[in-house]
């Protein structure tokens, strides 16, 4: 068994389970404060057994008649958990709320609680476009505030929640929260996995620490779960534990957790720099014209993946009533077609890659017509008719999609895109079902089905995305090789997502777009027809807006898109040097953890964001610096809690650069930035340490 010093002391009775009939109470925020007396209540049974990874421990309440099961992995200082509730009665009883994981720890210190050196929060907001926004803070910052004096303590009303709803399952939060105790000098962590609804609560009972992590309460999506003698209801998994040190040092723990989980990795751990046409290029109106324009360009640049988004098997015209016939809509390719543009892209040495949003379907399309049960419905009625869901537990439905796959990697595309724009928000199911029981259905189907396309394509390169970062959880994420972080397109808000996603997720598998001679929506249009273009060359005249999303990129997996095709000469050099300096760099990305010196940051802040990321061993780091409409063209960088020897700084992307002057004082471990020539700049820098 791996050895866990908080799993030996925290973990015996780690969950909250409680029925109909049950008294609970409300309080803010938190409906549920302890298990149900149906459980809670009378004698127990605890049968530990060890395994090779972790532990199950077996709890018997014959009273009850209640038997749960406690499912333990153990990865280093991170604790995987999930609990298997059977029912030994032969009454019916109805399960309203049971956690994925909770602990509860004592707060030892003698600052309390309440004051704002002793605990700080993080947790991490998200917005279609706005996705990776951490917010830290207080406890009082979040809202728990002091409500009585105890012998034991100050007392605060309910609990500190967070939580998305639906399928997307990082629409409104990030199943995540850090919590860092600044007196000891150590930091708590709690993380959920699934595509489907969750929530997670943070409070004090007295003097102890309560986290606790839920997709199945009554009171987040009207859960409910009838169980009959011998029914086993089985939670979704959850991760926790504790690390020395702060925010840093949890997300280290947590990369490595997701590394070693992860069904999905890059061949020799190398990730590969793409091409998408769609964010500030053309926008899902692929055609002849301009993909004949856009491919050589990539090529030339130095691009390794090319993937057409959208738009290729229909007209943008078309209703989305028909999404989920993915015929290629040959007539806008020219001679050869779809295939044609296909053989291009290899010919020009590049992956060729299609999107694909494969849940997505209109009532009207032929492939929703297959079955009378093609599509998920609730009360009865498809949800969201014009774009709604496959249901993928239908064997005709996955054959048809695999067909289609297998149409288009005939061609020879060995990379997918998969989207996914749409929510099914409570879940799916007739009024006599459980919707959120029939959401962990849908959510494993969706799995199942990428990992058996892995299965039939084994040489397939597959993209997680969900209107940008909504379905970015790493129970998903662990089934792709990368995800798509964002679906914002200005490039100066970007930064702020490109480095805090990598406090998600690890950063071989951050795609954030680099859209150069980016192109808004609004423009396309006109500029494809061949208006006027020379706007699009002159506000990119001094090249740091190449500079700037190229970094974006460069501390992820660069998704780079925009209209190359127009670079003058600067800034065809610019991006070349970007890739170059990239695929140099890229073999020390899958074993680094990302580092915060100044912290993360909001967009939309006039600052500056920096995000390193540093090997194990602490020999190497690379560090960007982005400068975003600051006050300041100097920014001031503490690196002494990273470099404790001696250190060599030197500026790698842009090289041969005059716009940008540094300087580190080894004396002090800092390193000086001045960037005064625009408002938006970025640079990235190596250090080497020791």
């Amino acid at each position: 068994m791996n050895k866990n010093k908080f799993f030996e002391e925290y973990c015996k009775e780690n969950i909250i389970v409680n029925f109909e009939g049950d008294l609970h109470v409300f309080t803010e925020g938190v409906a549920f404060t302890a298990s149900s007396s149906t459980f809670g209540n009378g004698d127990k049974k605890y049968i530990k057994t060890e395994t090779d990874t972790g532990a199950d421990i077996e709890i018997i309440n014959e009273q009850s008649g209640l038997e749960v099961m406690q499912h333990y992995e153990i990865f280093g200082e991170v604790i995987c958990q999930y609990n298997e509730i059977k029912n030994l009665n032969d009454d019916e009883k109805v399960l309203i709320n049971a956690t994925s994981a909770m602990f509860a720890v004592p707060y030892k210190g003698l600052i309390p609680w309440n004051d704002d050196r002793r605990f700080r929060l993080h947790i991490c907001k998200a917005a279609w476009s706005a996705e990776a926004q951490w917010h830290s803070g207080s406890l009082v910052d979040f809202g728990l505030n002091p409500m009585r004096f105890l012998e034991n303590g100050i007392q605060g009303p309910g609990k500190i929640t967070i939580s998305s709803k639906g399928s997307w399952s990082t629409g409104a939060y990030y199943p995540i929260v850090i919590l860092e105790d600044l007196e000891n000098g150590e930091t708590y962590f709690m993380e959920h996995e699934g595509g489907v609804s969750w929530k997670i609560n943070i409070g004090f009972e007295g003097d102890t620490l309560v986290f606790d992590c839920t997709s199945a309460d009554i009171h987040l999506d009207g859960f409910s779960k009838k169980l009959g003698k011998d029914d086993i209801f089985t939670t979704t998994r959850a991760i926790y534990g504790k690390v020395q040190g702060g925010f840093d040092e949890a997300v280290a723990a947590l990369t490595r957790y997701k590394r070693a989980v992860s069904k999905r990795k890059w061949n020799n751990g190398i990730p590969l720099v793409c091409y998408n046409v769609f964010m500030g290029a053309i926008y899902g109106i692929p055609n002849e014209n301009n993909l004949k324009r856009l491919i050589p360009a990539a090529a030339k640049i130095g691009c390794e993946v090319f993937c057409i988004d959208a738009g290729w098997y229909r007209e943008r015209n078309q209703p989305a009533f028909q999404m989920g016939d993915y015929t290629p809509c040959d007539h806008l390719f020219g001679d050869g077609g779809l295939e044609g543009i296909i053989k291009m892209i290899s010919d020009y040495g590049m992956i060729p890659g299609l999107w694909f949003e494969f849940e997505a379907a209109g009532a009207g399309s032929a492939a929703a017509k297959l079955h009378s049960d093609a599509m998920y419905k609730r009360n009865g009625k498809v949800i969201s008719a014009d774009r709604g869901f496959f249901d993928l537990t239908n064997p005709e439905i996955r054959e048809h999609l695999f067909s289609e796959v297998d149409r288009v990697y005939k061609m020879g595309v060995r990379y997918i895109k998969n989207d996914y724009n749409y929510s099914t928000g409570i879940g799916v199911g007739s009024p006599t079902e459980d919707y959120n029981a029939n959401e962990r259905i849908r959510d494993k189907a969706i799995c199942d089905f990428i990992d058996e396309l892995y299965v039939r394509y084994p040489d397939m390169i597959i993209e997680n995305c969900g209107s940008g970062g909504m379905r970015e959880d790493n129970g998903t994420l662990s089934h792709y090789h990368l995800q798509s972080t964002s679906d914002q397109e200005l490039y100066y808000n970007y930064a702020s997502i490109a480095a805090a996603s990598n406090a998600i997720m690890p950063p071989e598998k951050a795609g954030n777009w680099a859209n150069p001679y980016l192109l808004r929506e609004d423009e396309y249009i006109e500029f494809d027809d061949g208006e006027n273009t020379d706007y699009l060359i002159e506000r990119n005249l001094d090249g740091e807006a190449t500079v700037f999303s190229m970094i974006n990129g460069m501390v992820g997996v660069p998704l780079i898109s925009g209209r190359i095709d127009y670079f003058d000469e600067l800034n065809f050099a610019l991006a070349k040097e970007a890739v170059e300096c990239y695929k140099a760099i890229r073999k020390d990305i899958p074993v680094s953890y990302a580092v915060y010196p100044t912290g993360t940051e909001l967009m939309g802040k006039r600052s500056y964001v920096t995000v390193g990321l540093i090997n194990e061993e602490k020999t190497h780091m690379y560090l960007a610096v982005w400068k975003v409409n600051a006050r300041d063209d100097e920014v001031m960088i503490d690196l002494s809690k990273y470099i404790s020897g001696k250190a060599d700084v030197k500026m790698i992307y842009p090289q041969n650069d005059d716009k940008c002057s540094f300087k580190y004082a080894d004396a002090v471990k800092k390193l000086t930035v001045k960037m005064d020539k625009s408002k938006y700049m970025a640079r990235l820098f190596e250090i080497k340490m020791g």
